[in-house]
């Protein structure tokens, strides 16, 4: 790619990044892939040692400290399904800025209390949206003052906030919102460490929860009977109405990670706060059933750790096995312990030093429209397997009725039985 010049329709000149084709002796295409190959090599590396400071970070900031990921989402443009031929031309926008925040459970919030031991950590989405275009540090500042009165209208206990952005200079990294960082201090009394993605780097949830707004909102864009969408006021209403409740999903590498809240806060050109009233028209308490939720991971050695004795887990099988299957489940009767001596088990021999995790295995018999069912399998025959191996934990079998009462039947529900399978679709390390 460079850049190239160019004469406008009304004869200027102007230039723009376009990708061109040349021809170029090798010892001019060496020096110039040598000049370049030492930053992109920097940049790499600079990129996964701040992707792996951030996941850090995210799993183990200590209690009493917040942690959260900012960005701003593409402007929204409003498209109608019928418009008349002037709005073809000129579409109104709504700004999207997005606030992923962590935050450990607290025992007169979430009726469960985060413990060094057992940590629970609580998930919320917070956009900010407004009609105002301009994507500057003060837009920020604004969004973050409305963020710290909800922490202390909600009495969520801080005393250290960690915050991860892109390194974008008119919003995040300038001399402008060094300031504003500097104020946050002084104001709130709460130390504050912000730290900075890779240039072009620092894709997230954040990103995915910005699109999936957009994506409804346009949706609805197209429904002429209901509710019209035209300014940031409307939008807001309208997600506050339905995107405002608690989900049954959780972070895919943290365990027992909940999202108890979406806010969404309008934000007007003119600075001023809209008054919101945190209430349960878009905010729900921890609901114990996320308990029942499968944690899927692909962080295989952390998933390990969860598998409590008596938990149904789920491993991958190896391609070519007889049952033609592809995963395994068993009942967890060991948790995760290293080897003190060599061991074999089935055709498997487990060397000294292995971390492994024990069960007895559930054998599938039959995959029906319900689900897929699994019988015990030699209940008191106890197998090894790798930790890496394990893809889920926490499954919730159903019993089923059956004539035979020696061996117990279980059912799996076929929407878990499709998680499990999309896992090991996804799953990049071979064995």
């Amino acid at each position: 790619f460079k850049y190239i010049k160019y004469s406008t329709r009304l004869g200027k000149d102007a230039t723009r990044l376009d990708l061109v084709e040349e021809e170029i002796p090798i010892a001019t295409f060496m020096q110039s892939f040598r000049s370049l190959i030492s930053p992109y090599i920097k940049h790499s590396h600079y990129s996964k040692w701040q992707a792996t400071q951030f996941k850090t970070n995210r799993d183990t900031f200590p209690i009493g400290s917040i942690l959260s990921v900012v960005d701003f989402a593409e402007n929204y443009s409003f498209s109608h399904q019928k418009e008349i031929q002037t709005q073809y031309y000129h579409t109104d926008q709504v700004t999207i800025m997005v606030q992923v925040f962590y935050r450990h459970a607290q025992l007169d919030l979430d009726g469960v209390e985060s413990t060094y031991v057992k940590r629970m950590i609580k998930k919320e989405y917070h956009f900010y949206i407004s009609d105002d275009k301009e994507h500057d540090t003060h837009f920020v500042q604004h969004c973050f003052g409305l963020f710290f009165q909800y922490l202390h209208q909600r009495g969520i206990q801080i005393d250290h906030h960690f915050v991860w952005s892109d390194g974008c200079a008119s919003q995040f990294k300038s001399s402008r919102p060094f300031f504003a960082l500097s104020r946050y201090h002084r104001h709130h009394k709460i130390p504050h460490l912000w730290s900075f993605f890779e240039s072009g780097h620092g894709k997230g949830e954040h990103d995915g929860a910005g699109a999936c707004i957009k994506r409804a909102l346009k949706k609805q864009s197209f429904d002429y009977e209901g509710d019209r969408l035209i300014d940031a006021h409307t939008v807001v209403e309208w997600c506050k109405k339905h995107f405002a409740v608690q989900v049954s999903t959780s972070q895919a590498s943290t365990s027992h990670v909940s999202t108890p809240h979406r806010v969404f806060w309008e934000i007007t050109g003119e600075w001023k706060q809209v008054p919101l009233v945190v209430d349960d028209t878009y905010g729900s308490d921890h609901d114990d059933s996320f308990e029942d939720v499968p944690l899927i991971s692909i962080d295989y050695d952390h998933i390990s750790g969860l598998v409590k004795q008596g938990d149904v887990f789920a491993v991958i099988a190896e391609e070519a096995n007889i049952e033609k299957v592809e995963y395994y489940l068993l009942r967890c009767t060991e948790e995760r312990t290293k080897l003190t001596c060599e061991i074999t088990s089935e055709v498997t021999t487990f060397f000294t030093g292995s971390v492994v995790v024990q069960g007895t295995y559930l054998q599938q018999v039959k995959a029906l429209q319900s689900g897929i069912h699994f019988v015990d399998y030699k209940p008191d025959k106890k197998v090894y397997h790798y930790t890496h191996h394990i893809i889920a934990t926490g499954l919730q079998l159903q019993q089923v009725k059956t004539t035979n009462s020696k061996r117990k039947k279980w059912r799996l529900d076929v929407e878990d039985h499709e998680k499990l399978l999309q896992v090991i679709e996804q799953r990049a390390e071979p064995l």
